[in-house]
């Protein structure tokens, strides 16, 4: 990634805007599924380093949208760190975040991974789709969980569909056998995106540097929240508890106790727990398929860590 996102000609601020980017690693899942899924192939030592380098890619096109989503957001922090649009100004993050875009495409082509970066192409376009839709979305008390689940496909589960179904081809695996990694790949990516909004409601205190109940405060209302919308005994009391908090007069303290009354109620918290964990036994199912091996493995060891970290 370093290599990849090096400016040659070594110009300011950019090369001490990418020295931040990179300097606030992440848990690389979607290189690490890229890796796991090219294990499934023939020859994986001699398609290492091109699997490598794909993998970096695709982490690029993940942190150019976390760069982007920060903006939109307003975030202060990523992962206890400033962000680039805090540090340095909007202007800057977009331009950054666009510079990172342009090194995966001239990258790609360079590589000659043309099939690939159509894949990866497509999921850009899943991405910006289920972000816009999200932020249309913004306290709307009518969001259905239909539009949720194909909002959380978009601006998550595409890019670790993409990551498994590039893996698997630059692996060398049969086109039947793409296409069961990137079901796989999907599977993992809603239960990911489950996990996260869950985590929002864990406790009043930072988790990964995100300040909980962040998307409920910003208008993101995921499933726990939709549920208690939806829910006879919760949904009247849900949209007027809204409508209170809407008009900024209520202590967060106050707004956080009274939210986890409602979800409570309706048992929102656990109704998105079930969902997440259909789609880890969707994943394991999807696993159990699949020839065994270090690949294997891998991806078993990756959804079990996740989810150890999760309660509800």
């Amino acid at each position: 990634m370093r290599q990849f996102t090096e400016d040659l000609r070594q110009r300011e601020p950019l090369n001490e805007i990418l020295k931040d980017v990179l300097g606030a690693p992440g848990k690389r899942l979607r290189p690490r599924m890229v890796l796991a899924l090219g294990l499934f192939g023939q020859d994986f030592e001699k398609k290492k380093d091109r699997l490598c380098r794909i993998g970096a890619l695709i982490e690029m096109v993940h942190g150019a949208s976390l760069i982007h989503d920060d903006i939109i957001d307003d975030s202060p922090l990523r992962r206890g760190k400033r962000t680039v649009q805090s540090k340095y100004g909007k202007d800057m993050a977009v331009y950054t975040g666009d510079y990172i875009l342009g090194k995966v495409l001239y990258y790609l082509m360079e590589m000659g991974a043309s099939e690939s970066g159509m894949i990866l192409g497509s999921c850009v376009q899943d991405m910006c789709a289920g972000e816009l839709n999200q932020h249309f979305h913004r306290f709307d008390c009518q969001v259905s969980e239909e539009e949720y689940f194909a909002n959380i496909y978009g601006k998550t589960a595409a890019l670790f569909e993409a990551a498994c179904r590039i893996g698997a081809l630059e692996g060398g695996c049969t086109k039947t056998e793409q296409d069961a990694a990137g079901k796989l790949g999907e599977a993992v990516g809603m239960f990911f995106q489950l996990r996260d909004d869950l985590m929002d409601f864990q406790a009043c205190k930072q988790w990964d540097g995100k300040p909980a109940y962040q998307d409920f405060f910003q208008g993101i209302y995921t499933l726990p929240v939709i549920h208690a919308l939806n829910h006879p005994a919760t949904g009247n009391k849900m949209r007027l508890f809204i409508e209170e908090t809407r008009q900024g007069e209520m202590k967060r303290d106050v707004v956080r106790e009274r939210l986890n009354g409602l979800l409570f109620e309706a048992g929102g918290v656990r109704y998105a727990g079930s969902c997440m964990e259909n789609y880890k036994k969707k994943a394991f199912n999807l696993l159990k398929q699949m020839p065994g091996g270090r690949g294997k493995e891998e991806i078993e060891r990756l959804v079990k860590t996740l989810a150890s970290r999760i309660r509800y």
